[in-house]
């Protein structure tokens, strides 16, 4: 069976539509990625008016599967997403979880192995779940007259942005400044008064 016919088989029992999957052959140039074999190697490539915005080298059929359903489960994601979205839960939660189950309905390995990609992708780049809230506020801001650096400033103080691992909330940042400051003014206080009056 040739890569494109058990790929086709696979994604119709997990429900995978086809316009999910890749191209089998030359690029339509549109940007949709297309999987090419030159004899030796895989390559699942994406290409915009003969620009390469992707292009991936992977030696064996395993290889270029777990790619191809890599890339389709998450655009079945997407398309997921928008028909179940609701206030206050980001998009990108569905997204997430959708292709996890379907990389699990493929293979079981599969799925663990987008889980490890996801939670790694989520250290630098946390959900938002409060992305349109935030953007519905700053655009009634602006219609109200403030500026598009005023309102987005406020929102995003009526809707903090989310933070990378490691980071912290400016605010806090600040807090946690003048806490140090105040510490040190205390300790300089105790020193102070612990020397004495100097020696005239």
């Amino acid at each position: 069976m040739s890569l494109e016919a058990e790929v086709r088989a696979m994604a119709s029992s997990a429900g995978i539509e086809p316009a999910d999957l890749p191209i089998f052959g030359p690029s339509s140039e549109d940007g949709h990625p297309n999987v090419e074999f030159d004899g030796l190697q895989f390559h699942y490539v994406s290409k915009e008016r003969n620009v390469e915005y992707k292009h991936m080298v992977l030696p064996s059929s395993e290889d270029a599967m777990y790619q191809i359903f890599e890339d389709a489960a998450f655009r079945a994601g997407v398309r997921y997403s928008r028909a179940r979205s609701v206030p206050g839960r980001s998009d990108r939660r569905l997204i997430y979880e959708r292709q996890a189950e379907l990389l699990g309905l493929l293979r079981p390995e599969w799925k663990s192995r987008i889980e490890v990609v996801q939670a790694e992708k989520l250290k630098s780049q946390p959900f938002d779940d409060c992305e349109k809230e935030r953007a519905d506020f700053a655009r009634d801001l602006r219609g109200k007259g403030k500026t598009a650096g005023e309102a987005w400033t406020l929102a995003c103080k009526q809707f903090p942005l989310p933070l990378a691992s490691g980071q912290v909330h400016l605010a806090d940042r600040l807090k946690a400044t003048d806490d140090l400051r105040s510490e040190v003014d205390d300790g300089d206080k105790e020193d102070g008064g612990a020397l004495g009056a100097p020696e005239s």
